[in-house]
C-alpha cells in the first residue's frame, strides 16, 4: 500500500467507524492523542498492529455490548478519566 504505520491504523479506524454506521451507531475518532474508535466519551474500538519486514499483523477489538463489571479495575490505554 505504500503507507506508514499511523496512516494504516487511521484507515482501520475509519473502517470501524463506517461499520458502526451501518448499525446506526455514530462513532468517531478520538481527540488528539487518543487512538481507537469512540462514541461520545466511551471507547468502543481498539486496534493493535505489528509491522515486521513490511508484513502487517493486526487485531481489532470492537465492543458493542460487553459486560464491563469484570474490567472495572483496569485503566484501558492509560486513560484514567474515561
Amino acid at each position: 500500500m505504500g503507507i506508514g504505520a499511523r496512516s494504516y491504523v487511521e484507515k482501520m479506524e475509519l473502517t470501524m467507524i463506517e461499520m458502526a454506521a451501518q448499525y446506526g451507531v455514530k462513532a468517531c475518532l478520538g481527540q488528539a492523542g487518543e487512538t481507537g474508535v469512540w462514541v461520545g466519551e466511551r471507547k468502543i474500538g481498539a486496534i493493535g498492529v505489528r509491522i515486521s519486514n513490511g508484513i502487517t499483523s493486526h487485531g481489532l477489538a470492537f465492543n458493542i455490548n460487553p459486560d464491563l463489571t469484570y474490567f472495572r479495575h483496569i485503566v484501558p490505554c492509560g486513560i484514567a478519566d474515561k
